[in-house]
């Protein structure tokens, strides 16, 4: 369906993205998808050993919950997406409700993933094989959605937006970040995906809190 909106409306990027709110959206998606990476690393580790290594998902997915999809998709779902339909991108099923759709299905399996990490009991063999399945199958989600982001969605926009609107987008932006720069959100963010990294390194990540 994108594929099809992309050739109807605008081809990918010949050029660098031009407005500010796109730039800062393909940078985060490289952001997630550092630590996307560095999640499947560890989690392979953690299936191969089979460790309990409840402390170290909890981390990964409160990566995943309050950036990608706490501050990430809430860009794109109370401010972008918005000024898509505004401007036309309101067709059923259209580029919104595939990325909508996308986002929630992402929630669906974080959602299950904190359910096992928090449960009291032993994880069971059919919990590491559900742990895994639920780990890959949301590591294909998230690269295949932001691969369709960043070279179809993004470029089919920013050739149909006009300027005022990216000036409204960017507004709206500057609030969000401001907002997380107040409540030190981007240096735990930071510190976050540092422990990350270094846990697909060195397996296992301390459970010194459990």
């Amino acid at each position: 369906m994108l594929e099809e909106q992309q050739s109807t409306r605008a081809s990918s990027y010949s050029t660098r993205p031009s407005y500010p709110p796109v730039i800062a959206l393909l940078a985060e998606h490289d952001e997630i998808l550092k630590v996307l990476g560095a999640f499947e690393t560890w989690e392979a580790g953690v299936h191969a050993t089979r460790k309990e290594e409840r402390f170290g998902l909890r981390q990964f997915l409160q990566f995943f919950m309050d950036f990608a999809d706490g501050y990430h998709h809430v860009k794109e779902e109370r401010v972008l997406f918005p000024a898509m339909r505004r401007f036309g991108f309101a067709q059923e099923p259209g580029p919104v409700d595939i990325m909508t759709s996308e986002h929630e299905q992402g929630r669906q399996m974080i959602g299950r993933l904190s359910i096992l990490a928090s449960q009291s009991e032993p994880w069971s063999p059919r919990c590491f094989t559900e742990i895994h399945s639920l780990v890959q199958s949301y590591v294909v989600l998230l690269r295949h959605h932001i691969d369709k982001e960043s070279k179809v969605l993004y470029p089919m926009v920013e050739a149909n937006l006009p300027p005022a609107a990216w000036e409204h987008i960017a507004q709206r932006f500057d609030a969000i970040d401001e907002e997380r720069e107040c409540a030190g959100q981007v240096q735990e963010t930071q510190d976050l995906v540092a422990a990350l990294l270094r846990a697909a390194e060195v397996l296992p990540l301390s459970t010194n809190r459990d």
